[in-house]
């Protein structure tokens, strides 16, 4: 991150790798005006606006994926794929030959996604938490979304505090944050989705179990994931809050916090993983001062959390040393606690952004002993 390079300003989003991959209305919302940005660093008059950077990186690699499963190079895309219809027959095709290979193996898929999410260096105090009874999980792969579905109605309750109804809650978005902890919320869920849509390609870790199940599952995994992810920026904004654009969801995650249970479901293997994590990273935030609507997004931050947030996130981890990644849950609840001022500037990269993280590194790795020397 401290080696950021921001693209001048031609277009402000650069789509030039696959224009048709990004729609008018997507291009529009991320160039708009965004209260969170208040939050970003600002990079010069003739830069990009951060939000815009880390859009752009995220979709190059995304379209970089897709041509990789694809198994040709990014600009002959558009030439065999031509339109959207020619996506989505690739997509739904694939889709029906992993059913019908998970439906033969439920169980094993849904222990090995939460295994190769605990295994990461980055949440292995939630898998001592797991080992010490202090957390636990329900993960389960569904074949039909309308378990999802009813899944996400029960978690969004009547009155979302303070008396705002879901209803009123784009209303909200539209007119800015009201505080601080407004803005470092929208930054909280930013990160949450970022972090768990570059999750949904862990499945290449568990490459080898895979192909005992189909010799082509990761890559037929892989499709479908760059595919979804392509879908966040190629369709157009419609009502609902599925970000490809309508439709029925995929997944969803919910915490029971008086429990500590983190419950996960997906209708495949990389979507459960992906809800795994987002789920991890809701229960991590459920005692910072931010947590009173993480997880609970808008019908537009979806998507520009699901567009945006996985560069950010990245950029981030990044700044994080290898041997110190399994403190990352703990320096991003920190991270949360600091002033709004202090994430801009760590956000920033360059020297005095590592220092200040360095900071909060330190003290993650001090809470870190004292919790197991309590223990």
């Amino acid at each position: 991150m401290n080696n950021m390079n921001f693209r001048q300003l031609g277009e402000a989003v650069d789509a030039s790798d696959f224009e048709s991959g990004w729609h008018p209305s997507k291009r529009r919302r991320i160039e708009g005006s965004h209260p969170v940005e208040d939050l970003f660093p600002q990079l010069g008059p003739e830069a990009q606006k951060y939000l815009e950077h880390i859009a752009t990186q995220s979709f190059k690699q995304t379209v970089k994926k897709l041509a990789r499963y694809l198994g040709i190079e990014v600009n002959d895309i558009l030439h065999q794929y031509p339109n959207v219809n020619s996506f989505a027959a690739v997509l739904f095709d694939t889709l029906h030959k992993i059913e019908d290979i998970e439906q033969q193996h439920t169980e094993e898929l849904e222990e090995l996604a939460l295994q190769i999410v605990l295994d990461l260096p980055e949440f292995q105090m939630i898998k001592q938490m797991r080992d010490q009874g202090h957390v636990s999980f329900d993960i389960k792969l569904v074949d039909n979304s309308g378990d999802i579905a009813e899944m996400l109605e029960q978690d969004v309750p009547e009155d979302q505090g303070d008396g705002i109804a879901p209803s009123e809650q784009l209303a909200l978005y539209v007119k800015g944050y009201d505080s601080e902890e407004d803005l470092k919320r929208e930054f909280a869920n930013m990160m949450m989705a970022g972090n768990a849509v570059s999750k949904m390609y862990l499945f290449h870790l568990a490459d080898d179990k895979l192909a005992r199940f189909h010799p082509n599952l990761s890559k037929m995994y892989g499709l479908t994931s760059a595919l979804g992810n392509l879908g966040y920026y190629m369709f157009p904004d419609m009502p609902g809050g599925v970000a490809q654009g309508g439709g029925m969801p995929a997944g969803a995650e919910s915490i029971d916090r008086e429990n500590h249970i983190i419950t996960a479901k997906g209708i495949n293997f990389p979507v459960l993983v992906h809800e795994i994590v987002k789920g991890i990273w809701e229960y991590l935030s459920a005692d910072t001062a931010t947590s009173g609507n993480v997880g609970g997004e808008t019908l537009g931050d979806e998507i520009t959390h699901l567009m945006s947030g996985p560069e950010m996130y990245r950029q981030f981890q990044a700044m994080v040393p290898e041997d110190k990644m399994y403190l990352l849950p703990l320096v991003y609840k920190k991270l949360l606690q600091e002033r709004s001022e202090i994430i801009t500037l760590i956000l920033s990269g360059g020297n005095r952004g590592q220092a200040r993280l360095d900071k909060l590194i330190e003290l993650a790795e001090e809470e870190y002993k004292q919790f197991y020397s309590d223990e």
